[in-house]
């Protein structure tokens, strides 16, 4: 087998192996629910150092909200153009600035979800998009949870989703 074709099936191997880890991840992120705010969940695993075993805490996933990349639903653009350049000349080009957006997503929020500028007229142009929830996972990078982490970085994927999956089955009970 020439290299590239050696390359090109590990890169295969890659994509497969990805996919794979995303569907566990997907699967231990609902077994996870982070349903409140502010919630965060601990992953701990066992390790032992110098005979002692403990448990040391690998990393953390909680759940935050966060603006989507587009933070209004543009409903009639031209008019939401106009009503930014009648009061932020300086922000349009053709085009409300992306920055500038983000800024004006912080004002309707502050309206409860209402774009209006200082006078409190309001621009009918736009719908303010809601927040997206995200969970995230952290992971610890002090030495005893990389080392902990190290102890089950060979778990294989299939043992991975087979304990996602029993993990799934005892929440459901």
């Amino acid at each position: 087998m020439t290299s590239q074709r050696e390359a090109a099936a590990i890169l295969a191997l890659c994509i497969t192996a990805r996919n794979a880890i995303e569907a566990v991840e997907r699967e231990a992120k609902a077994v996870v629910d982070c349903s409140y705010g502010e919630e965060k969940v601990c992953g701990v695993v066992q390790f032992t150092v110098d005979g002692e075993t403990r448990n040391i805490v690998v990393g953390s996933t909680g759940r935050y909200l966060r603006r989507p990349s587009e933070p209004f639903t543009i409903l009639d653009e031209a008019a939401f153009v106009d009503w930014v350049a009648q009061r932020y000349p300086t922000e349009v080009v053709s085009v409300v600035r992306p920055a500038f957006m983000k800024s004006l997503a912080e004002q309707a929020e502050k309206t409860g979800g209402v774009l209006c500028d200082a006078e409190g007229v309001v621009c009918d142009a736009v719908k303010l998009n809601d927040q997206v929830v995200s969970v995230r996972t952290y992971v610890k990078r002090t030495r005893e949870a990389l080392a902990a982490l190290d102890q089950i970085r060979d778990v294989p994927i299939a043992e991975l989703a087979s304990r996602i999956k029993k993990l799934a089955a005892e929440d459901e009970n």
